[in-house]
This record gives structure tokens, C-alpha cells and sequence, in this order.
């Protein structure tokens, strides 16, 4: 097997390439948060690269917007007879939420969200003056470690300053490679507020609008629904059902310098 920098070389520069066609208008900066921050979980890569996974091609461009809105996919639910779509089979009782409500004021000084119920995944935050910020070049991800919930409404005060997108994350599995994201993501042309949903590594654009740099964003998941609204004004909505089981919550940031504050989910 061909392996090591030489081979991986041309593939990020396709993937740079691809990028650039796709949106003429991105900076270097913004393309590397959007390789950097939508790759793919590998094992076996933990602490042995920057990313600890591998380049996603169709990730990046949904990070940047590129790829085209998905439809909404049906699924098998666990426990639902063989043979069921998603729109036939019986509708399953919520389960209860665990540890909800959550708030986090950030009203302290920590090197990272690596205690109070917070799991540092990827990247680096540092709280203090009440806010969390974000301290690495591609991606921080810190799920709640004391969460379990279905449906969920989250909301934090956001300023997306130097970094290239900030939001929150809901139903997240405990490496956060499968969930729903909200955020606001920053880009040459101005600010857009982006609903993806993250499967096994793999990202898909489910819904985007307008947004703006800083303000309250509010991600509602409830059922198939997932809302996006930014100081009260609904932004974005998708109707997905990929992702029923419940998850976690938690914080995303691409890129240094966006800051999160008064953090709720309920």
C-alpha cells in the first residue's frame, strides 16, 4: 500500500483545488479550518495527528457550503419490525432526557473544558472572564459528559471573531462523529447559518440562511425537526430523521478565537 506525505500531498491539493473551484472567494485560512475541521475519526490517528483523522473531501465542501442540501434519508429505528420505513412503522416513545437542564456561565479560569461535566474530543478551549474560547487552529469539539437527551434546545452567546465558524451540537455519539450541528460560519461574501448532520465522520449540508457574526444561537432538535435561529429570528430548518437515538450536547468551534458564553441546553 502507497502511504506517507508524498501520497498524501496530491490529495489535499485536489481537495484545495476542488475547494477553490467551488467557492472562488475563500481565504487559505478558511479552506484549512474547512479540511481541518471535517475529517474523518480514525482510531488509530488519536494523538498521532493534528486532526486524528483522515481528509474528507465531500465534508469540506459541505463545510463551506458547496455541497447541495440533502434530503432528509429514511431509516430502520432500533427495535422496528424488518420491512418498516421510517414514515409506517409505529412512533417510538421519546426516552427520557438525563441530566437536563444544563447551564454553564463559563464563570471561571480553566486551561480547557475538561471537567465539570465538560470532555475535551478535539482542539483546545480556555475559559475564563465568562466565556469559553477557542485556542486551536482547526477544530475544538467539548461534548457534556452528563447528558442524554433526545430532543433538545440549545442556546449560547457567540462571538465568531478570527475563527471560521462556531455553534453547538446535539444527539452527538461520545467521539462526536455522528450528530446534528448548528452554526454560524463566516465567509468572504458575510456570515451563514448552517444545519448539518454528521454521520460516521461524514457531514451533510441539511439547511443554511443568513446570519451574523455574534448574538444568541438557539438550535432546537425535536423529533425529525432541527431549527437554527439567531437573537430570536428563525435563520434555518431541516426536517431530517437520520439521527433518532438520543446523544449529547456540546460546543464546536473551526479555527482560533471564537467565543461561547452562557451556554443552556434543556
Amino acid at each position: 500500500m502507497l502511504s506517507g506525505t508524498s501520497m498524501a500531498a496530491p490529495h489535499v491539493s485536489g481537495a484545495i483545488a476542488l475547494l477553490a473551484a467551488a467557492r472562488p472567494g475563500l481565504s487559505i485560512a478558511e479552506m484549512r479550518a474547512a479540511l481541518l475541521g471535517s475529517t474523518r475519526p480514525i482510531a488509530s490517528h488519536a494523538g498521532r495527528t493534528v486532526t486524528g483523522g483522515m481528509l474528507d473531501v465531500r465534508g469540506a465542501l459541505a463545510a463551506v457550503g458547496a455541497v447541495p442540501v440533502a434530503a432528509a434519508a429514511p431509516v430502520v429505528g432500533v427495535g422496528q419490525p424488518a420491512g418498516l420505513d421510517a414514515e409506517s412503522a409505529p412512533a417510538a416513545e421519546p426516552a427520557p432526557a438525563i441530566g437536563m437542564p444544563v447551564t454553564d456561565a463559563f464563570d471561571r479560569t480553566s486551561a480547557g473544558l475538561d471537567a465539570d461535566g465538560w470532555r475535551r474530543i478535539r482542539g483546545r478551549f480556555v475559559v475564563a472572564d465568562g466565556g469559553a474560547v477557542s485556542r486551536a487552529q482547526g477544530e475544538s469539539l467539548a461534548l457534556r459528559d452528563d447528558v442524554m437527551a433526545g430532543d433538545v434546545d440549545i442556546s449560547v452567546g457567540f462571538v465568531t471573531g478570527r475563527a471560521a465558524s462556531i455553534g453547538v451540537v446535539a444527539r452527538s455519539d461520545a467521539a462526536g462523529s455522528t450528530l446534528y450541528r448548528a452554526r454560524v460560519v463566516r465567509t468572504r461574501w458575510g456570515y451563514r447559518a448552517q444545519i448539518h448532520r454528521r454521520l460516521d465522520g461524514r457531514w451533510t449540508l441539511l439547511a443554511t440562511g443568513r446570519a451574523r457574526g455574534r448574538g444568541t444561537l438557539r438550535f432546537e432538535v425535536v423529533g425529525g425537526e432541527q431549527r437554527l435561529s439567531i437573537d430570536g429570528l428563525r435563520v434555518a430548518q431541516a426536517t431530517d430523521t437520520v439521527i433518532s437515538r438520543p446523544g449529547t450536547v456540546g460546543l464546536q468551534v473551526l479555527g482560533r478565537g471564537g467565543r461561547a458564553s452562557d451556554f443552556r441546553a434543556a
